[in-house]
């Protein structure tokens, strides 16, 4: 196990995923919660899909055991959960219980990197200053926040000139381009031969899109999944399904994998756009 899954699972699986936040709350506080929840659907789909099949088709790895029988099994679980959100309203004290969740399972990895140290160093060397860093990051939060705003009133304008839902446009166009941050990662990390990372960027991505999103905007603005459809939640629970079961049975995932994932994207994705026309 060790920091570089862990550094995939927190700082890159969370802080990839920051878009989707920034661009759910600006659509749940403008009356679009469609998108939000959708945004939120379809980004978990498009990680465990295309973007995880990219990495290992460049990269193959195989997993810890913490990996296989605790992380992935969790993100499954809380992928579940999330279709509870059809049929129940997710409120405040929801949401708190959820943010409450996530923060335990943070504390439990870090609690079990440290006790187990046999890592793998990340390679290469230290390329800025600690305040340079700190300039970059509050650089990129402002500029994110800002590019949040933009990127939803695209989306919403996109859905108004096509004609199709907020739901469509969620679960599509806006689900691409928030998940650009974990493309960008998972390739980095796959040719860069750092796989663990990439996964585990992906793993921790998918439960903070179900925790911290949707945990933190119901805080404020109660979201409903009733919109998304059973085709949608059954493409995101069959992906997280295999994914998991894949690793449970073998801890090698491979190109085979991969390629089959990408493809597995490429018809759902076909699939929605020709039912919308």
């Amino acid at each position: 196990m060790g920091g570089v899954f862990l550094i995939g699972l927190t700082i890159i699986g969370y802080g990839t995923s920051a878009p989707e936040l920034l661009v759910g709350l600006h659509a749940a506080a403008g009356s679009h919660p469609e998108i939000a929840t959708a945004n939120i659907v379809g980004s978990n789909i498009l990680n465990t899909s295309c973007i995880l099949g990219m990495g290992l088709c460049l990269s193959p790895t195989s997993c810890e055991k913490k990996l296989r029988y605790v992380d992935a099994p969790f993100m499954l679980f809380c992928s579940v959960w999330l279709l509870s959100g059809k049929y129940v309203e997710v409120g405040p004290l929801q949401g708190g219980i959820l943010l409450g969740t996530l923060f335990l399972f943070t504390f439990g990895s870090y609690r079990f990197s440290k006790n187990n140290p046999k890592e793998q160093g990340l390679s290469g060397k230290k390329r800025w200053s600690t305040p340079v860093c700190v300039f970059l990051l509050l650089l990129s939060l402002i500029l994110l926040i800002y590019g949040a705003e933009l990127f939803l009133e695209g989306s919403v304008s996109m859905a108004r000139f096509l004609g199709v839902s907020d739901v469509l446009i969620g679960l599509t166009l806006a689900s691409i381009g928030t998940s650009l941050p974990e493309l960008a990662t998972t390739l980095a990390a796959a040719m860069r031969k750092q796989p663990l990372l990439a996964v585990g960027g992906i793993i921790g991505s998918n439960i903070y899109n179900t925790l911290g999103i949707v945990g933190t905007i119901s805080l404020f603005y109660p979201l409903s999944f009733a919109s998304i459809s059973s085709v949608d939640f059954s493409v995101m629970l069959g992906l997280n399904l295999l994914f998991s079961g894949m690793l449970i049975f073998s801890p090698r995932l491979g190109r085979g994998l991969g390629a089959m994932l990408c493809s597995t994207y490429c018809l759902y994705l076909s699939f929605l756009w020709w039912s919308a026309v």
